[in-house]
């Protein structure tokens, strides 16, 4: 098997194969990984936050529509 481009080995028919050297991320790939995780984190709290309150909302309205006393000013 020959050399073929950039080091890399090829196959009888020509096509090149893949290096087998161990790939690690960089420190920015693994920031922006964390960045991502961060976003996705904070996105599913602020939905079950903003679920929660409309299911509270949702439940408690029957009491809100009866109430005798306004307290809510």
């Amino acid at each position: 098997m020959g050399i073929g481009v950039l080091g890399f080995g090829t196959c009888p028919n020509g096509t090149a194969r893949a290096a087998k050297i161990d790939m690690h991320a960089t420190f920015f790939q693994k920031v922006i990984l964390c960045a991502l995780a961060g976003f996705l984190a904070a996105s599913v709290f602020e939905w079950a936050r903003v679920f929660v309150e409309g299911a509270d909302d949702a439940l408690n309205k029957g009491y809100k529509h009866r109430a005798v006393l306004d307290l809510s000013h």
